[in-house]
């Protein structure tokens, strides 16, 4: 049964664990504000699941800016729900 189908999650909402343990500045460098404002907003407005939690695990040292760069385009509603 696809994931969407599911009552309880329907209800309940997608608890998402994002694994950062292979993120370097390779990747981080290609990150644009832009790019940032763009995903929030596929998440936020076009995902078709509510979301209960976002819990980074393995975060890098230099996350706290990339989720700076986040936050202002995160609802207050989601901003509360991520977790480091």
């Amino acid at each position: 049964m696809m994931i969407t189908f599911s009552k309880s999650v329907q209800i309940g909402g997608l608890v998402v664990l994002l694994d950062m343990s292979g993120l370097g500045f390779a990747h981080a460098r290609y990150l644009s504000p832009h790019l940032a404002k763009r995903t929030v907003e596929v998440v936020q407005e076009a995902f078709p699941m509510r979301f209960k939690a976002f819990h980074v695990l393995h975060e890098p040292f230099y996350f706290d800016a990339i989720l700076a760069m986040l936050k202002p385009f995160l609802k207050d509603k989601i901003r509360r729900r991520v977790s480091l």
